[in-house]
């Protein structure tokens, strides 16, 4: 999981939350946190894809360059 001090990258959508939110969830050893109860739930469906691309750095997740949040 990449994070640093109180901050993660949620696995599904590549936004950067808090370390202290609600969602998250454990999957190998490893502790995952989401900016949504819905990122949480799609990462429950599916979570050796989502923890091998956080573990990969991400590739394919980050935010369109539209994106105003970005």
């Amino acid at each position: 999981m990449q994070s640093t001090k109180n901050k993660a990258i949620d696995p599904v959508c590549g936004k950067e939350v808090d370390t202290n939110t609600p969602y998250r969830a454990g999957y190998q050893g490893e502790t995952f946190y989401f900016c949504s109860e819905g990122d949480k739930e799609e990462f429950q469906d599916r979570p050796s894809t989502f923890a091998r691309k956080a573990r990969m750095g991400m590739p394919g997740n980050t935010p369109p360059k539209n994106d105003p949040n970005a």
